[in-house]
């Protein structure tokens, strides 16, 4: 597991790195230790992104919102936490869809208390990780939900249409979908019987997206935005719960 630190101060991030290695020790854990810490860490931190489970972005350098803000649509299963010195107004950093917030005193840091912390953190990293598993007469799969971006019925079939980043080998040909002979409604069942349905939403007879992927909703279309840049229909019968149910998942 990857843990990024983003922080220009010398002294906190020698704190927050201690910390994480007393972390380890005790826990009797491996962390790899990522650290961003000069001004170039906006366009440098993007090669590593993808590998990055917890990002602990410090808000003392204004530039970092910007970080956070890149992180989450990159990485969209990356846990982020924001740390400050300083009260902030939370609003201002919800598109980022961070995990937590800490105020944190930049010359003291309690271990307990970033030890509580960090346990958090990673139980959401591993429960980030979960498998989605299909079966039936003709097909097997095992797909992580971090890389279902959503699910799409047509007609006879189900199309899974997958991240960029995750390459699935059918037929020795790469492709960012799977074909499932099943309908949607039996999806559903099986996501639910496996306690994933909650990281998605239905928003049309057709669609069932993973939430991790949305970014917005435009009222006027009645769309939804995904990281990918897609934008995918919100039926009249779905448009209330979806609002309230996205309204729930991020605030």
């Amino acid at each position: 597991m990857t843990v990024a630190i983003f922080e220009d101060f010398e002294r906190t991030y020698e704190l927050l790195r201690e910390c994480l290695i007393g972390y380890t020790i005790r826990n009797n854990m491996e962390l790899n230790i990522l650290s961003f810490r000069d001004i170039n860490a906006e366009t440098t931190f993007e090669k590593y992104a993808n590998s990055i489970s917890i990002a602990l972005i410090s808000l003392n350098t204004g530039r970092n919102l910007e970080i956070g803000r890149k992180m989450a649509l990159i990485n969209p299963f990356c846990i982020i936490c924001f740390y400050s010195d300083k009260d902030w107004k939370l609003s201002s950093v919800l598109h980022t869809r961070l995990y937590d917030f800490v105020k944190w005193e930049t010359d003291e840091i309690i271990q307990d208390d970033f030890d509580n912390i960090m346990d958090m953190l990673i139980t959401a990293s591993i429960q980030s990780k979960a498998v989605f598993s299909h079966h039936s007469r003709s097909q097997m799969f095992y797909l992580p939900v971090k890389d279902i971006v959503y699910f799409q019925s047509d007609l006879k079939y189900v199309k899974i249409i997958l991240c960029t980043d995750y390459k699935f080998r059918l037929n020795e040909s790469k492709s960012d979908a799977v074909l499932l002979y099943t309908k949607l409604s039996s999806i559903e069942t099986e996501l639910s019987e496996q306690g994933l349905l909650v990281q998605f939403l239905r928003i049309h007879q057709s669609f069932l997206v993973n939430m991790k992927y949305i970014v917005g909703v435009n009222r006027q279309k009645r769309t939804v935005q995904l990281t990918t840049g897609e934008e995918l229909p919100v039926s009249e019968s779905c448009y209330k719960n979806t609002l309230r149910v996205l309204q729930e998942y991020y605030l």
